[in-house]
C-alpha cells in the first residue's frame, strides 16, 4: 500500500518537473507509471487472496453449523420419540458430529 501511495504522490511531481520546468525526462514519468501499476497489481492480488480466504472460512462455518443443527434435531427427535437412553443418543451424536467436522475440515483445507 505504501508503494502505491509513493507512486501516486510522486507522479504529479515528476510530471511537473518534466513538463513545466523542462528539467526531467520521460523516463521519470514512465518509472512512476510502472511503480503505480506494479503496486496496484500487488494490492489487487492481496484483496483477491483475502476474499478467497474469507469465502473458505464462511463455507466451513456454514458446514459446521449445519452439522451441529442436524445433530441437535436428531437428538430432539429421538428424545421426543422416547426411544433409547438420552445419554447414549447424545454421545453417539457428538461422536458423529466430531467425525464429520474433521472430515469436512480436511476436505475444505485441501
Amino acid at each position: 500500500m505504501s508503494g502505491l501511495l509513493f507512486g501516486l504522490s510522486m507522479f504529479p511531481t515528476m510530471s511537473t518537473v518534466w513538463l513545466a520546468r523542462n528539467a526531467g525526462n520521460a523516463n521519470f514519468l514512465y518509472n512512476m507509471t510502472l511503480v503505480i501499476n506494479i503496486f496496484a497489481c500487488l494490492l489487487l492480488t492481496e484483496w483477491v487472496r483475502a476474499g478467497m480466504k474469507l469465502r473458505r472460512r464462511q463455507r466451513l462455518q456454514a458446514f459446521c453449523r449445519g452439522v451441529v443443527l442436524d445433530t441437535l434435531e436428531a437428538m430432539l427427535a429421538d428424545r421426543q420419540d422416547g426411544s433409547g437412553a438420552p445419554g447414549v443418543v447424545a454421545a453417539d451424536a457428538v461422536a458423529a458430529a466430531g467425525a464429520s467436522e474433521a472430515t469436512a475440515a480436511k476436505t475444505i483445507i485441501a
